[in-house]
């Protein structure tokens, strides 16, 4: 399959070279016609850029329509001349990023000899089109304020397009699973779909990794010319993802040199403290530098053309941080506070002096004062809390000590670990481009740019931190081949990689979890001990507390490799183009969820309900064995071939059709280490009246897991209707598709033999499972096995395993109106609707709610291995993924752009959204709601708001010029003039929030996503009047839920006692937030000018609140103990340009 699938792909893409930049449909198009409006067929047009002296003639057809596609961005003069009528010229035409600019001619009678000449613009109206999308110039990009200077912010300027929350987190800052530098990544969401649908391209080949489908470093500020995001229906030469389109363009060089150099610096000195820091406590550290520059200029003039590019950072930061962890006396095993009535880790009790009394299991009796003897406290436990080698600790331990206990008593909170989150971030950015232009028929580019980085991640809790290191490089190769005036080919080829490693705290360094009293072992991989690379120390989850656990190691190296071609055709009132692609994507990936295993601690060990306690007696509810760290060597091929047309129907109707083609090749493991739980007929056995799926294939056996689909053609069409010269109705629809991310498949290499898990639930009445016994006698490889598998756990049996890609179907309707030449308004409607959107089903095998062992109510309670499919192995967990739940989108959305002019350009954006969904994705959690279903039988208990469902949102951006004295000679000019106001407003309704509940008082096992009851008569509303940071949500309208009989607090309501509280019903906090520039620019000669910069985010030092804890059973429950964005931060920086 694979040979064949390149083969195909290279037979396509040769068949086109033949007929063969940095362009991606940037084009000048036109009409000529004579005074009466008659066509003037033959007219010859050139066009001129004025930066590189790059000349492009053409001719008009038979209609009188001319067209130069392909274009480089920048500034154009256009010359139509005709034998009869006087050469007409029209300068200043500067042709922003993938824009058809329509400039038409009307020729005088006259001598040829006789020049009209007129100081012209590029329409900012949008005649040729139905795209949604806005371009980001150079200006907007180097003067508005950008917290980390990454461009990635300022595409939320446009209407409908947020930070994916994923990848960026809601202030642009964060990363996603330690992949990248934070405030570097780069994932937007647009229109309602997830930021992992998205496609980045920089000078028009992929900037996106396979894996997660994420841009992992940001290009500097100061080499990016202009950007451009497509956010719906865009034409059917984009795809490879359904999402939003964005292309970056990197500057060339001209005829003259150019360049500048910049120095920001960050300090927090000039910072407002943060609203939740302790009042004897420092300022956040905060230490940036960000310094570098770009040059450009000419090796050979009007020919060949070079850029240079260097931006360094240097970061140390301390972010404030509140965690719960126990107390002085719980770590002595004294649990006396939690009888006291109206405690503050339960509050709600009516009589805690009976509900949290403690015993030991099998015992009637409770401890007396709720102290736990010192002699049942469980070695292990005491060496977690003591132990000195590799602790992060001066005292020992891996779990810290309280700071503010006696604060936090004082006002009810259990939150009693008060300080920062520390971090050093160095990165090296280094970018080359070269431009040539052979002849006037020839030309190339090639540009690269390396980043390397480093991120030592310190958390409050100090033992899950984190060493990581980064690699970032992208290439891209292109060459346009001008054929004949109404021919052009491009070919593009690119390469991207990512590596990014990452190092925990006990990795390598010799340490031993086993001293401590702990055996994790990797099971399934011949029962082996932990080498040095993955030794650490356990996942251990403590309900209602900070857990402790050391970070994942991991070890990856993602690539892409990209070969593209594109043709141009013009034939009378018709502009086709079509093309292809082909990708290659390997995937190297060490690492696991679970690498040293996972024992949790719940209050649902009867006679224990407290987690600590549990954890001080060594009795966890549930277990997990080590999956270590298998290496996973993903690959797969992906093609893609489309043809479209631009026809021109009549002066003022414009119609864009389309048809794009694409196959996703499955994806395979290289050495066969991927397998999957099949259900099929031919691999179902029945053994012992009991029916068992298989995993398959045998081990080292490369096959496909699942059967692709063979048929995504998806059909583009787009209207664009001139009702007059100032006003456009645009309209379009499209199909798209997104293959489902790498990492759904990488994962299948944690099943046996190589990796996978044993899960094990403890007996809730007579524990049998400790810290010492996890598994409780299990013997090695004979326990449930925690399996991940592709497609749905039983419907289709008879047939392969089908994992659909997501594709979505998108139609909107805008109408723009331009007022003057500057400025221009739109309104649009957007919809769209989504089907088999992958889904993370972690409970899929786990029973519904009830009493006994887990184990015996599973719906599928074994299966077989495909090495020896006539035993029975009983199967615990199963993490389905699956591509089966839907979504659907509809916004009004309004925006104003105002071009640059008189020194005033500015961008008002507006988003009026609903966007719903079942579930939101596999692997992805965003916002403040679950990745995973409560019931996996019932999807449709999980349809509601989106995670991304920010319902409301206004962004108002704007660069100003000072006029006052600004050419003014002498000291006052020099003093009073230059002075710029830059600036982002940003006002948005909150993402919403998903009430979960801590432990498993539904007795369904590891792996639930279990919500509470609303309180009989209790109501809820979208936004609590009465809330506040201390209380954002009304606390008492839910009850926790539990299975009928399960001993506890909670009640049961049928019929399965499912938690009946639905997703996302009610806003976390907006953002208001107001990023402040001021700006002197100083004039030192004739092209040279200094800058100094004063920047202020988020100016008015307002706290912005993230999202309140919404796990009931937690000790903060419905409190907001962070901010989302800091308080006001200031940011200096002088550049020098010339």
């Amino acid at each position: 399959m694979a040979r064949q699938f390149v083969t195909l792909a290279a037979v396509a893409l040769l068949a086109l070279a033949p007929l063969a930049g940095q362009t991606v449909s940037t084009e000048i198009l036109g009409l000529v016609t004579d005074q009466s409006g008659a066509a003037i067929p033959g007219a010859t047009v050139t066009a001129r850029r004025a930066a590189t002296g790059d000349v492009r003639t053409t001719t008009t057809n038979d209609t009188g329509n001319y067209i130069f596609p392909l274009l480089d961005i920048g500034e154009y003069e256009v010359t139509c001349t005709s034998s009869g009528f006087k050469t007409e010229v029209r300068r200043g035409i500067v042709l922003q990023l993938q824009q058809k600019a329509r400039i038409n001619f009307q020729l005088q009678v006259g001598d040829q000899i006789e020049r009209v000449e007129v100081q012209s613009t590029a329409p900012l109206l949008r005649t040729e089109d139905a795209t949604l999308g806005s371009v980001v110039d150079e200006r907007r990009i180097v003067e508005l304020p950008l917290n980390g200077r990454n461009f990635g912010q300022l595409a939320t300027l446009m209407p409908g397009v947020t930070f994916g929350v994923t990848r960026m987190g809601q202030d642009g800052q964060q990363t996603m699973a330690q992949r990248a530098m934070p405030g570097q990544m780069i994932g937007l969401s647009a229109n309602g779909q997830r930021d992992l649908n998205q496609n980045i391209t920089l000078d028009g080949v992929t900037a996106v990794d396979d894996f997660k489908a994420a841009m992992m470093f940001s290009p500097s500020i100061e080499a990016i010319q202009e950007f451009k995001v497509q956010s719906a229906v865009y034409s059917a030469e984009y795809g490879m993802n359904s999402g939003s389109q964005a292309n970056v363009a990197i500057k060339s060089g001209t005829n003259e040199i150019h360049g500048s150099v910049f120095h920001f610096l960050r300090n927090n000195a000039f910072d407002a403290r943060g609203y939740f820091l302790q009042p004897d406590a420092p300022q956040n550290k905060l230490r940036r530098n960000q310094m570098g520059g770009v040059v450009s200029g000419p090796v050979i003039k009007d020919r060949t053309f070079w850029l240079a590019n260097y931006e360094g950072r240097r970061e140390r930061r301390g972010s404030p941080s509140q965690i719960a962890v126990p107390t002085l006396a719980m770590r002595n095993g004294d649990f006396s506070e939690i009888i006291q009535p109206g405690n503050r880790y339960y509050r709600t009790d009516a009589n805690p002096a009976v509900s949290r009394a403690i015993r030991y299991p099998g015992s009637t009796a409770p401890f007396p004062g709720n102290i736990i003897p010192a002699s049942l406290i469980h070695p292990v436990a005491r060496n977690l809390l003591t132990w000195t080698d590799t602790s992060p600790f001066a005292e020992g331990g891996f779990l810290p000590f309280p700071n503010i206990d006696d604060r936090a008593r004082q006002i009810g909170s259990a939150v009693n670990l008060a300080g920062t989150n520390d971090q050093k971030l160095d990165s090296d950015q280094i970018l080359g481009k070269v431009d040539h232009r052979f002849g006037d028929n020839d030309r190339m580019f090639a540009r690269y740019v390396i980043v390397e980085s480093a991120w030592d991640n310190d958390p409050l809790a100090r033992v899950n931190r984190a060493v990581n290191d980064y690699r970032a490089q992208n290439l891209g190769v292109g060459y346009t081949k001008i054929l004949s005036p109404t021919m052009l080919n491009e070919l593009r080829f690119g390469f991207n990689r990512m590596r990014a490693n990452s190092l925990a705290l006990q990795t390598d360094t010799g340490f031993t979890h086993r001293d401590l009293g702990l055996d994790m072992r990797v099971i399934a991989d011949g029962n082996r001990t932990l080498t040095p690379g993955e030794e650490g120390i356990p996942t251990i989850p403590i309900v209602g507390f900070t857990g402790l656990g050391s970070a994942n190691a991991s070890l990856n190296n993602n690539t892409v490799y990209e070969l593209t071609d594109n043709v141009t055709i013009n034939r009378g009132r018709h502009n086709f183009k079509f093309g292809g692609l082909y990708r290659y994507s390997p995937v190297d990936n060490f690492a696991s969820n679970l690498p040293r295993g996972r024992l949790n601690f719940t209050r649902d060990i009867v006679g224990i309900p407290d987690a600590f306690a549990a954890f001080m007696l060594g009795f966890p509810n549930d277990t997990n064995s080590a999956e270590g760290r298998p290496p996973q060597l993903m690959r797969q091929q992906k093609m893609g071939f489309y043809i479209l047309d631009d026809f021109k129907a009549t002066s003022r109707l414009t119609i864009n059709i389309g048809l794009r083609y694409e196959l996703f090749g499955a994806v395979t493991e290289r050495d066969g280490k991927a397998r999957n739980l099949s259900f099929e007929d031919r691999h179902i056995q029945n053994i012992n009246g009991f029916t068992a799926p298989m995993l398959v294939p045998d081990p080292e056996t490369r096959e496909a897991l699942y059967d692709i689909n063979k048929k995504q053609f998806m059909p583009r069409l787009g209207i664009a209707y001139r009702m007059t010269d100032t006003m456009v109705l645009r309209m379009g629809s499209g199909l798209f598709f997104s293959p489902q991310q790498m990492n759904n498949f990488n994962i299948l290499g944690l099943n046996p033999p190589g990796s996978g898990s044993t899960v094990f639930q403890n007996d809730r009445n007579n524990p049998q499972a400790t810290f010492d016994n996890p598994f409780a006698g299990v013997t090695p490889g004979a326990g449930p096995a925690a399996i991940i598998m592709l497609g749905r756990l039983k419907e289709d049996r008879g047939n392969r395993s089908n994992y659909l890609n997501n594709y979505i179907w998108q139609w909107t309707t805008e109408i723009e109106k331009s007022f003057g030449r500057d400025l221009v308004a739109g309104v649009a409607y957007v919809g769209s609707a989504a089907s088999h959107i992958d889904w993370n089903v972690a409970n899929s095998n786990n029973p519904d709610p009830g009493l006994g062992a887990v184990q015996g109510r599973r719906p599928v309670p074994f299966y077989v291995d495909s090495r020896d499919p006539s035993t029975l192995l009983a199967l615990g967990t199963v993490r389905r993924m699956e591509s089966s739940v839907s979504s659907n989108y509809n916004a009004l959305q309004g925006r104003l752009e105002k071009r640059y002019s008189a020194g005033l350009t500015f961008n008002a954006a507006f988003n009026y959204q609903r966007a719903m969904s079942v579930g939101y994705g596999i692997n992805e959690s965003a916002g403040f709601g679950p990745n995973a279903p409560q019931n996996p039988r019932d999807r449709r208990s999980e349809y509601g708001r989106s995670n991304i469902d920010q319902r409301l949102r206004f962004v108002f951006s704007h660069v100003y010029e000072i006029p006052f004295m600004r050419n003014q000679p002498g000291p006052a000019g020099w003093i009073l003039g230059g002075w710029s106001v830059n600036g982002i407003v940003q006002l948005t309704s909150g993402l919403p929030v998903t009430v979960t509940q801590q432990g498993d008082a539904h007795n369904t096992g590891a792996g639930s996503a279990q919500r509470p009851h609303i309180a009989p008569g209790a109501s809820l509303d979208r936004v609590w009047s009465d809330r506040s940071p201390n209380q954002w949500f009304p606390t008492d309208a839910f009850i926790r839920s539990k299975c009928d009989g399960c001993a506890g607090a909670g009640i049961f309501l049928g019929p399965l006692g499912y938690g009946n509280a639905g997703p996302g019903l009610f806003d976390a906090p907006a953002l208001k937030t107001w990023d402040f520039a001021l700006f002197k620019d100083f004039r030192v000669r004739e092209g040279h000018r200094l800058q100094f910069r004063w920047e202020a985010f988020n100016f008015t030092n307002s706290p912005q609140f993230n999202g309140p804890s919404r796990a009931l059973g937690a000790a903060d429950f419905g409190r907001i103990t962070s901010t989302v964005i800091n308080n006001r931060e200031m940011q200096f920086a002088l550049k020098y340009m010339f």
